[in-house]
């Protein structure tokens, strides 16, 4: 547990490296019953983590990779993923014609859809494996993935606004349905109301899908541990400006994993300055609600630097899939 958040926490700093000032942040992970100490060093070209005896490193590369591991053993991953993406996709929804549709709001009745073919799903799967090549032990979704696709549709995103969008400027439904048939079938869903709050679930499921929504229903309800109908991550989030401080709040579900965990987040920012700022994260099993981490963290800039670059003694292209002794070399 202790090696995984720890993982967990470089991995999300990592989100923020190409926007962030260099910051310091400490703090304390207590797994039950082993506490720890974390200590990151994030700044805009890399960092640094410690969590007890675990050092993890980091930093983006000439070409846009991305280094993370130790000085015996890094991971090169894809570049991550900058906004153009997703500007790219609501770019492409504001030029489709608006139609109404009510179906699942009273509210958001006015819906605009587009269609990715299955070359774009394709080419969007790739970037996602070579950033995440844990996804994909046996390598089979890259392989059926790297083969051209066609311009069958394999995944539609539709926009739903209000009939007065002047009125509700911040409201939408966006999702996201993936249904091609070399893939697990996919569901994203992000439900903004306003600037204060949004809703989200993200799942994935082996089975035929013919109705998300029972799809979903089904993954909630199932025992923790039960992976058969599908896995769901599912949340929501508060956002408050008091003018001086950011208030954060996120809370999420993750149902269908091996163990099924509840998670709360408090994050408090300075308005004025992104790199400073404090978070307290718990985790939970859902079921029994046993505490299962407490993270405390907090954020200050720094003229520290991290380590320009990671001189790790052997490197993974995870970029390219991962063969047999490559998993071995991980260890997994």
């Amino acid at each position: 547990m202790k090696k995984l958040l720890c993982c967990l926490l470089a991995l999300l700093t990592l989100l923020g490296v190409a926007q962030a000032d260099t910051s310091l942040i400490t703090g304390e992970v207590v797994e039950i019953p082993n506490p720890g100490d974390v200590r990151v060093l994030l700044g805009s070209e890399g960092f640094e983590a410690s969590f007890n005896d675990t050092h993890l490193f980091g930093s983006i590369q000439p070409d846009g990779s991305l280094l993370v591991g130790t000085r015996e053993a890094a991971l090169r991953l894809d570049p991550l993923p900058d906004a153009g993406l997703l500007d790219e996709l609501m770019g492409r929804l504001d030029r489709e014609p608006s139609y109404e549709n009510s179906v699942y709001s009273s509210l958001f009745t006015h819906a605009q859809q587009i269609e990715l073919t299955a070359d774009e799903v394709c080419a969007l799967t790739l970037r996602v494996l070579g950033l995440c090549p844990l996804l994909d032990r046996d390598g089979a979704i890259r392989q059926a993935v790297s083969q051209p696709g066609g311009q069958e549709i394999w995944a539609t995103v539709t926009r739903y606004t209000a009939a007065d969008i002047s009125q509700y400027p911040d409201a939408m439904t966006l999702q996201i349905n993936v249904f091609s048939p070399v893939l697990p079938a996919i569901w994203i869903e992000y439900y903004r109301t306003d600037t204060f709050g949004s809703n989200f679930k993200l799942a994935v499921s082996r089975e035929k899908v013919t109705d998300w929504d029972e799809t979903l229903l089904a993954i909630s309800e199932a025992d923790a541990g039960d992976e058969s109908h599908g896995r769901m991550i599912s949340g929501f989030t508060i956002q408050d400006d008091s003018g001086s401080e950011i208030w954060i709040y996120l809370e999420a579900d993750m149902m269908g994993f091996s163990q099924d965990w509840h998670v709360e987040a408090d994050i408090y920012q300075d308005s004025a300055d992104a790199a400073s700022w404090e978070a307290e994260i718990s985790v939970t099993e859902r079921g029994s609600k046993t505490p299962v981490a407490a993270v405390s963290l907090n954020s200050e800039p720094t003229s520290q630097e991290p380590a320009p670059e990671l001189d790790a003694a052997a490197v993974i292209d995870c970029t390219d899939g991962l063969d047999e002794a490559e998993w071995q070399q991980l260890g997994l």
